[in-house]
């Protein structure tokens, strides 16, 4: 064997592109990404103003205004590199030395998510920030090139092949900062830099708008199936805090005797409720125990649902994991089929409740879902079922019925007694319709979005290919 070459099953590396990565996925990204750029390349190592920061090691706690400064996670970020519209955590101990900067750019270093990115602009922003330990802090010299480049560069193609060429997988997938340091970025002339920066900004600019015309869309259905119910909700959810009311000995049930059961609030949801044709859940729906004993159905692997995978906004499933059947968690219990409802049991006013479409047909759910299936009568449908589900009618109520502190959840039997409005079946048939509707338009308008994006980084990327 010739000493200058290193032989593998399907190709030979030359020793001159060895570094510090002997593997030949690293190698592959190189020759195929690097070796055709228009323009030079450097080393983030080269590009910087200061050595990279590794976050702060705090727990995130809720933040509740936008006073208080904001504690940026990886969960906090859009897969597209923008910041969450939610309020975010905030954390007991804040240290001002992790506090961001006008274009400070963030790499994720750990994780499912390894490799995402974030560039922080203050104009968007009229609170301090500052960052986790799981990210990583890299300021570019603007001398050398534009900060929002870079972050453009991190939402290209290229980079991700070079972040699945880098990270390690023993374990969870890891970068380093002194990986980070090693990725070539190609430096156009700094004209070339701004038409790019100006490409993207425009197409996201449009996104953007589009994205919020579906989000309209989305937020219209709750208010739109309260008023075809005739029902108006009061506009504060009064908390127990500061506030004190009597309760009737003859309204007190006998298995509840805490006060927050008793608020205003909810006496006067029920009122409204009541006054409308209603029936309690469990008389409209049974729940299924069908439970999995893990020998039947699968062979080596299962499909697996948790209630960290259900999109709390439309309601969808966003993943469903295969899972070695070894490695089931004990609560890989629940057996659901095609058309069933799920509802989540631990925080259920969030809202993670969804319909099993027919390619998860006979998957295994938590035990911390409740597993609605078969009709009790014909005066509700499934479609008009699911909908006032997660309709803050019902969300409310579920959060009345939960006890415990940081992680409230429900039992199957106060669930059973939720109260469901009955409107006429023509009635449900037009607001599942128009529901239909909406969420096909919404979907239209992200599906346009998204490929704004897209055709602008296709753009992007042809203009700095050779």
């Amino acid at each position: 064997m010739n000493e200058s070459t290193l032989h593998t099953n399907q190709f030979i590396i030359q020793r001159s592109e060895l570094e510090n990565r002997w593997d030949p996925e690293m190698i592959l990204y190189q020759r195929q990404t690097v070796n055709e750029y228009k323009f030079k390349t450097k080393k983030i190592a080269h590009l910087l103003k200061s050595n990279p920061q590794y976050g702060a090691n705090e727990a995130g706690v809720d933040r509740t205004s936008n006073d208080i400064p904001r504690y940026i996670r990886i969960t906090d970020i859009e897969e597209d590199g923008t910041l969450k519209s939610d309020l975010g955590k905030t954390a007991k101990k804040i240290d001002s030395k992790y506090f961001l900067n006008d274009k400070d750019v963030l790499f994720a270093r750990s994780g499912n998510t390894v490799g995402k990115s974030y560039i922080h602009k203050k104009e968007l922003y009229d609170y301090d920030c500052f960052f986790a330990g799981y990210m990583i802090r890299f300021v570019f010299d603007e001398n050398q090139i534009s900060p929002e480049y870079a972050f453009i560069f991190t939402q290209s193609n290229f980079y991700k092949k070079w972040v699945k060429a880098t990270q390690r997988t023993a374990g969870q997938p890891n970068i380093n900062a002194e990986e980070y340091k090693t990725l070539q970025i190609p430096i156009p002339d700094s004209n070339t830099q701004q038409k790019i920066i100006k490409l993207y900004q425009t197409a996201y600019k449009t996104k953007r708008l589009k994205e919020e015309k579906a989000k309209e869309l989305l937020d219209s259905i709750n208010p739109y199936i309260l008023d075809e119910l005739g029902i108006c909700l009061l506009t504060k959810d009064y908390s127990l805090e500061g506030r004190i009311f009597t309760v009737n000995n003859s309204d007190v049930n006998g298995d509840r005797i805490d006060p927050d059961f008793y608020l205003p609030y909810y006496s006067q949801l029920v009122s409204l409720i009541q006054q409308k044709k209603y029936a309690k859940l469990s008389q409209i729906i049974k729940f299924s125990s069908e439970s999995w004993n893990q020998k039947d159905y699968y062979e080596d692997t299962f499909p697996y649902i948790e209630i960290s995978e259900i999109n709390l906004s439309t309601g969808k499933i966003m993943n469903v994991n295969s899972i070695p059947i070894g490695e089931a968690p004990s609560r890989a219990k629940m057996v659901v089929k095609t058309d069933d409802i799920i509802v989540s049991l631990t925080r259920p006013h969030r809202g993670a409740i969804a319909r099993i479409e027919k390619e998860n047909n006979r998957s295994i759910a938590s035990t911390g879902f409740a597993v609605l299936r078969k009709l009790r009568n014909d005066e509700v449908s499934k479609d008009y079922l699911f909908e006032v589900l997660r309709n803050p009618l019902v969300l409310k109520q579920l959060k009345q019925r939960s006890t415990g502190g940081n992680y409230p959840a429900i039992t199957m039997d106060e669930l059973g007694k939720v109260l469901i409005p009955i409107a006429s079946k023509a009635k449900q048939d037009e607001i599942v319709k128009h529901i239909n509707d909406l969420r096909e338009r919404a979907k239209k308008l992200q599906e346009e979005a998204q490929n704004l994006l897209t055709q602008a980084q296709s753009r992007i990327e042809k203009m700095i290919l050779n």
